[in-house]
Order: structure tokens, then sequence, then C-alpha cells
């Protein structure tokens, strides 16, 4: 998803999908994707300005700074690129 008010106003976008059985909130700017396996468990995920996400009510990733975020699993390692936020 995307959204460009936020980038132009600098604001975050607060979201919620349901993948499978799975409810997964949080808030962006620009633009969030996320991609799960069957399980619900990450395979990859792209977040402008990502502070935290949640699964189920349950926090499952979070930065104290909030940071452009990557994170990909390829095979059996988790990948993560993260880039803090200008101030």
């Amino acid at each position: 998803m995307s959204d460009y008010a936020s980038i132009k106003n600098k604001t975050n976008t607060k979201f919620s999908i349901t993948i499978g059985t799975n409810e997964y909130k949080g808030s962006y700017e620009g633009v969030f994707a996320l991609k799960t396996d069957k399980d619900g468990n990450i395979e990859k995920m792209v977040c402008g300005n990502f502070k935290s996400l949640y699964k189920n009510g349950v926090p499952i990733l979070e930065l104290k700074t909030p940071a452009d975020v990557f994170v990909s699993k390829e095979k059996e390692t988790t990948v993560a690129r993260v880039k803090e936020m200008n101030k």
C-alpha cells in the first residue's frame, strides 16, 4: 500500500491488514508492503518511517527510533536493512 499524502505531509498513516487468520497493524509513511508464509511468518517487508509491527495485538518487531526498513527471509537467514530517518 502507498500513501502520497503521508510523504507530502511527513506524517504516518495507520494500517490494519488481515492475511489468512492473522491481523497485522502499524503505521507507515509513503509505502508499506508485507509478504508472509502460510504460518504468518514474515518473508518480506518494506516500510517507510517504521516504528512497530503488531501481529494479532502482539508486537513482533519494534524500533526505538523510526526508520525506513526492509526485511527479507532467504532460506534460513533473515536480512534486515534499516535507514534512520533524517531529523
